[in-house]
């Protein structure tokens, strides 16, 4: 319909009000808009029978309510839970490039950092390229001990780390 609505609340404010941006929201008003969205927000969202569907990623507990409250409501629902960060390689992108930033954003730290990338999403045909590419520097890195100036992937935290990393 060439517009976006959107449910938004002011936090004094009893109500949700739907706000209508046309074509597509500017950056000004997305960063104003993602302040509001509390709980209330996000359930008027999950239950409006204009909202068709809905994509969430962030922590499991939420990704689990705006699954099944937005099931329930019939809605088409994507929710990632976890907290991990997706990366997106455009046709157009230096595959090389891709694939460092890919195995760097994922591996560094042995991917225990909160801004680990946990999904690489190719756009267009170049998916089975970049996974090649990625495969060929994953061969390539070395595990070891953190004292080890050759080691590229060292220990993880704990034994439930390594535990979660294996299942």
């Amino acid at each position: 319909s060439g517009k976006v609505e959107v449910l938004a609340a002011a936090a004094s404010e009893a109500e949700a009000d739907v706000i209508i941006f046309d074509n597509e929201l500017s950056p000004a008003q997305l960063r104003e808009l993602t302040k509001r969205l509390d709980r209330k927000v996000v359930d008027r969202l999950l239950e409006h029978p204009d909202v068709a569907g809905i994509t969430f990623v962030g922590s499991t507990p939420v990704a689990r309510h705006v699954r099944t409250t937005g099931v329930a409501n019939n809605k088409r629902v994507q929710a990632f839970g976890g907290g991990k960060n997706h990366m997106i390689v455009m046709p157009d992108a230096d595959l090389d490039a891709a694939a460092d930033a890919a195995v760097s954003a994922a591996y560094g730290a042995a991917g225990q950092r909160c801004m680990a990338v946990s999904v690489v999403v190719a756009v267009g045909g170049s998916g089975d390229s970049l996974v090649a590419k990625i495969a060929e520097r994953l061969a390539g890195l070395t595990v070891g001990a953190p004292s080890d100036g050759a080691t590229q992937i060292g220990p993880v935290i704990t034994q439930a780390s390594l535990t979660s990393i294996s299942n």
